[in-house]
């Protein structure tokens, strides 16, 4: 498989204009590293999900993702920021879901109310401000720490259930509780 640059899939592309949804790994298949240059995403203006793969992010990358008009979905996977004052641009990105995948944030430093957030292979997810939160296949978790009233809904994994079912239990009239069987199904609300 030959990867191409965001430059060569565009032109590739019949078209790009008409693109709703595109990953871009820093990677190449043979692990060669690739340059990005995130400026071509103007090239994109119906581009709803877009996937960031082992990116190391800049103040420009941050605000180039700010003028994605139509983004809707963001989705980091394996990133890594220069500094930790670029966590305030994320205040200015205009998403609905935020999926992080093995890519640490300082939520803490970051003001804005995520309708949805996935946190996968993430220790950090305290300071997370979202409607709902996806936890389910987060690394570990104290819910002891977790400020449930923050959430409409959120979603756990059956191991994390069972184990802290008591702290589940108190918050069940605050909170809709989705308890996944695995990585693929949803068991639904279990309260008893």
């Amino acid at each position: 498989m030959n990867t191409k640059s965001i430059e060569e899939y565009i032109y590739s592309l019949e078209n790009p204009k008409e693109c709703k949804e595109l990953t871009i790994n820093k990677l190449s298949i043979t692990g060669e590293v690739q340059t990005v240059d995130l400026n071509d995403l103007y090239n994109f203006p119906k581009l709803e999900s877009l996937s960031l793969c082992n990116m190391t992010f800049g103040e420009n990358d941050l605000l180039i993702l700010g003028k994605l008009e139509n983004l809707k979905v963001l989705k980091l996977y394996n990133c890594d920021f220069s500094n930790d004052n670029l966590y305030a641009y994320f205040n200015s990105i205009e998403i609905e879901e935020l999926v992080i995948d093995n890519t640490e944030m300082n939520f803490n430093a970051i003001k804005k109310k995520y309708n949805k957030v996935i946190a996968k292979n993430v220790a950090n997810i305290y300071d997370i401000n979202c409607n709902e939160l996806d936890i389910s296949k987060a690394i570990t978790v104290d819910f002891q720490k977790l400020y449930f009233e923050k959430y409409e809904k959120l979603i756990v994994n059956k191991f994390q259930y069972l184990s802290q079912k008591n702290i589940f239990i108190e918050y069940k009239n605050n909170i809709e509780l989705v308890v996944k069987d695995d990585y693929y199904d949803e068991m639904g609300d279990i309260y008893e």
